[in-house]
């Protein structure tokens, strides 16, 4: 089985369960309650529904456009992701981890869009009165993914192609060797007659 593939099996169900696994631990442990101090005036759990996407943003929409928006705009969103990682070469490990991550945290938030109509939110970051959007395990894998997604680009890729063009003048190189060992073994056969 090709890499990408049992990186997909593997990474997608696992972020899909700790996000679920986490997110229903924080709608036991946290809604209704105060916030949980992980790291006191720096990090904290704490429950937030989110209706909207990242940051909030649409989540004051009315309820009978926004659920449909959002499930229609995941759909195509999870469509290409999984489109793309078809396109995946198997030697573009990175990016395979990338795309897995991405799509594991995309079926966690659609998952709660599709369920609720809402995504569960609990990790809060924060310095005195500036406060990072709260977000989950689904978010975390897609930014780790975006992340790797950039480092392959930046990097990774360029030395892939690299590998890829040194690969391609090897076998030239060797093809030229046969020919030119062809050429020699005639030219001796011709001395010979």
């Amino acid at each position: 089985m090709n890499f990408k593939y049992i990186v997909a099996v593997i990474v997608i169900p696992v972020v899909f369960i700790l996000d679920q696994i986490t997110k229903k631990w924080a709608i036991s442990a946290l809604k209704g309650k105060p916030a949980i101090d992980v790291i006191k005036g720096y990090f904290d759990f704490r429950y937030v529904e989110n209706p909207g996407a990242a940051w909030g943003i649409f989540g004051s929409m009315d309820d009978s456009v926004r659920k449909p928006f959002f499930v229609i705009v995941s759909i195509i969103a999870i469509l290409f992701i999984i489109y793309f990682f078809i396109k995946i070469k198997k030697e573009q490990r990175v990016l395979s981890v990338a795309i897995s991550l991405i799509l594991g945290g995309a079926f966690g938030n659609f998952y709660d869009r599709v369920v609720n109509s809402y995504v569960v939110d609990f990790i809060h970051w924060f310095y005195k009165d500036y406060h990072w959007p709260t977000f989950n395990i689904a978010d975390s894998a897609i930014t780790c993914g975006v992340i790797l997604m950039i480092i392959h680009m930046l990097f990774l890729e360029k030395s892939e192609s690299g590998e890829k063009k040194e690969s391609l003048q090897n076998q030239v190189s060797e093809k030229s060797d046969v020919v030119s060992q062809s050429e020699t073994v005639s030219e001796t056969e011709r001395k010979a007659e």
